[in-house]
C-alpha cells in the first residue's frame, strides 16, 4: 500500500532545509546577481571640457560635456542641467557627441531646453537602448557666444545616470568657467604706396592755352607764341581778321598735352585769329601782337 506524505510536513522539511543553510544560498544568490549584471567600480566622472578657456567678446565657440565611466557601464544620461552667466553668455545650440553613438547603432538623444533670459540649458538627455558604453567620450557639444566681457561660471546641476544593471549612479563633478576679453586690436598691415606721374588730363574742348597773349616786342621775350596743352594729333590754324590763312601747323605727338610754337620774328603788330582742331573737338581764339 502506497504511503502519501502529509503536506504540512513536506513543507516543513523544506522549510528546515532552506533554514539550516540559509547563508548557503544567501551568497550562492548574490554571485548569479553579480555575474548577471556586472558592475565596474561605478566611479562616472562627468566634466567640463575645456575646464577654462578665454575667448574674445563676440566670438563663437564650443564647449564639450565629458563623460568618463571609469569602466562602469552606462546606459543612459537621464538627466543633465547646466547653469552659465546670461550677462556674459548665450548658448545657440547643442548636439550630441560620440559618447553613445556606435556604428550602426541607434540612440535616443534630447538635446534638452535652452534658456538664455534664465541662463541655462536642462533636460539634456540620452541613452543606447539595449546597450551600454564604457569608455570616455563627449555626450554634448554646446555651442556660446561671448556676449559681454567677464568670467562665467558653468555649473552641473541635476544629474542621473543609470547604469546597464538599472542602478543610478552619483557621479564625480568637474564645472568649468569661461573668461570673456576685449576684442583683439587688429593693427593694420604698413603698405606702401607708389606714386606715379600724374597724367596729363585727356583733351577737351577749351583747355588749351595761348601765351603770351598779348606778345609786347621787347617785353615778353623771344619772338613767338605759344601754344600749349594740345591734343595727341591737332591741327593749329592763324588767320588774319579779314580771314585770310598765315600759317598752318600740324602737331602730333606720342600723347596728349604738348606744345607748338608760332614765330612771329616777321609777323607785323595786330590782332590774329587761331582755331585748333582736332578728333576731339575745335577751338577758336585771338592772339594779339604789338610791336
Amino acid at each position: 500500500m502506497k504511503t502519501t506524505k502529509h503536506p504540512d510536513k513536506t513543507f516543513r522539511k523544506v522549510t528546515d532545509i532552506f533554514v539550516k543553510n540559509g547563508m548557503k544560498y544567501k551568497l550562492l544568490l548574490t554571485i548569479m546577481l553579480v555575474m548577471l549584471f556586472p558592475t565596474s567600480a561605478k566611479s562616472v566622472i562627468v566634466s567640463i571640457a575645456p575646464s577654462t578657456q578665454v575667448v574674445s567678446e563676440g566670438e563663437k565657440f564650443t564647449v564639450e560635456v565629458v563623460i568618463d565611466p571609469e569602466g562602469a557601464n552606462v546606459n543612459a544620461v537621464g538627466q543633465i542641467d547646466l547653469q552659465f552667466d546670461p550677462n556674459i553668455l548665450a548658448a545657440n545650440s547643442v548636439t550630441e557627441g560620440d559618447f553613445f553613438k556606435e556604428e550602426e547603432k541607434v540612440t535616443f538623444f534630447n538635446p534638452g531646453v535652452i534658456d538664455n533670459d534664465a541662463g541655462s540649458i536642462i533636460n539634456m538627455s540620452g541613452t543606447k537602448p539595449g546597450g551600454y558604453s564604457a569608455t570616455p567620450g563627449i555626450f554634448v557639444n554646446i555651442s556660446f557666444t561671448a556676449e559681454a566681457q567677464g568670467t562665467s561660471f558653468l555649473d552641473f546641476h541635476n544629474i542621473l545616470i543609470y547604469l546597464f544593471d538599472a542602478s543610478i549612479i552619483t557621479p564625480t563633478v568637474n564645472n568649468g568657467s569661461v573668461t570673456v576679453s576685449t576684442p583683439a586690436t587688429v593693427v593694420p598691415t604698413p603698405t606702401m604706396v607708389v606714386s606715379t606721374p600724374a597724367k596729363p588730363p585727356a583733351f577737351s574742348v577749351g583747355s588749351q592755352s595761348v601765351s603770351p597773349n598779348p606778345y609786347v616786342k621787347g617785353k615778353t621775350g623771344v619772338a613767338r607764341i605759344t601754344f600749349d596743352y594740345l591734343p595727341q594729333e591737332a591741327t593749329i590754324k592763324i588767320y588774319t581778321v579779314f580771314g585770310k590763312l598765315l600759317k598752318t601747323i600740324k602737331h602730333k605727338d606720342t600723347a596728349a598735352g604738348g606744345s607748338e610754337n608760332w614765330d612771329i620774328s616777321d609777323i607785323p603788330g595786330g590782332i590774329y585769329i587761331y582755331t585748333i582742331e582736332s578728333a576731339l573737338g575745335h577751338k577758336s581764339g585771338k592772339v594779339t601782337i604789338i610791336k
